[in-house]
């Protein structure tokens, strides 16, 4: 959850909810929110991962993901350790997303309040991470919203 609370009034306009961490899928008009339950469905976003079968583990949602790209960028994170034959022969322990970009509006010289929450409370046994790098101050407005880099 990304939140920002600013007095911008222009277009494109920022999300009434305030929260700028969702995604609208390309062939889709619907916003996802920006959560692990990226990973179910198939959105374009979760591909850091291995194709295949998903939710094996105990309490999980079984399904399958196909947009995977590869494991690289977990390498060395312990999300790409194996697994095996937890839902499959090659399986992992992780996946994520690749790096993404959230935009949103502000009036210039106003002061912001910008809240960053990541949490994960469902279950003792699966973690959430989320790093953040290469936070920039652009000039022109945008629209509102997350993107993959």
């Amino acid at each position: 959850m990304i939140l920002l609370d600013s007095t911008f009034s222009g277009a494109p306009a920022n999300p009434s909810d305030k929260n700028l961490a969702f995604y609208k899928p390309p062939s889709s008009s619907t916003k996802l929110p920006v959560s692990v339950n990226l990973a179910h469905g198939n959105t374009g976003l979760f591909t850091a991962c291995l194709n295949g079968p998903t939710g094996c583990a105990t309490g999980g949602t079984p399904s399958s993901i196909t947009t995977c790209d590869s494991i690289d960028m977990l390498e060395d994170t312990g999300f790409d350790d194996p697994l095996p034959n937890q839902c499959a022969a090659s399986s992992v322990v992780g996946g994520g997303t690749g790096w993404l970009v959230t935009k949103g509006n502000v009036v210039p010289g106003e002061i912001i309040t910008l809240r960053i929450a990541v949490w994960d409370m469902v279950d003792s046994s699966f973690d959430s991470l989320a790093v953040l790098d290469g936070f920039r101050w652009k000039t022109t407005r945008a629209t509102p919203g997350t993107t993959a880099q």
